[in-house]
């Protein structure tokens, strides 16, 4: 049935997938109600926002789609980490930090749980904050010891930590 409604009219792709959705949106809102459809169409937008976001995210307009997605879908780990991924390599590491944390609260499996608290550790690295950064990523490593990228920074930090504190031997009060 679709595909002679599809093929009747010589459109673009784009027009034949909206189309498509508004098919099914009918479908939907006669199978469900409104609030089947309702639902179902904030989870399009929201996968178009984050896929247009995904691909471009070194851009505003790539950060604002995913920034979108959040705000379409806002319980979605998934836009939460990406947004924060964008914000991460755009060097806003605050922003990064605090999506970072909001993908750590939504996502449901421990592996997620752990990519976005190592990002969130990753940000505070890069602002220096070493205690905040050494507490997120043991958490991380915690909640998924497979998280390579989050194991070697801690490490690295730790490694970092303990030769500040260790005294230094050559200074004059430990010569002999």
């Amino acid at each position: 049935m679709f595909e002679r409604l599809l093929a009747g009219i010589k459109a673009s792709y784009r027009q034949q997938q909206l189309v498509a959705f508004f098919a099914l949106g009918a479908i939907f809102t006669l199978l469900g109600g409104f609030q089947a459809f309702y639902r179902f169409t904030n989870q399009i937008l929201a996968e178009y926002y984050l896929q247009q976001g995904e691909a471009t995210a070194e851009t505003p307009e790539g950060q604002g789609r995913l920034l979108e997605a959040t705000r379409v879908q806002p319980g979605w780990a998934r836009a939460h980490l990406s947004l924060a991924r964008a914000y991460f390599n755009d060097g806003w590491y605050v922003g990064a930090a605090a999506e970072g944390r909001k993908a750590f609260e939504l996502a449901k499996s421990p592996t997620e749980k752990s990519m976005a608290i190592a990002l969130v550790g990753f940000s505070h690295l890069s602002t220096g904050e070493s205690d905040d950064a050494l507490d997120a990523l043991k958490l991380a490593v915690e909640l998924d010891p497979a998280n390579a990228k989050a194991q070697a920074a801690l490490f690295q930090l730790e490694q970092k930590l303990s030769l500040q504190s260790a005294p230094n031997l050559s200074r004059p009060e430990f010569r002999d």
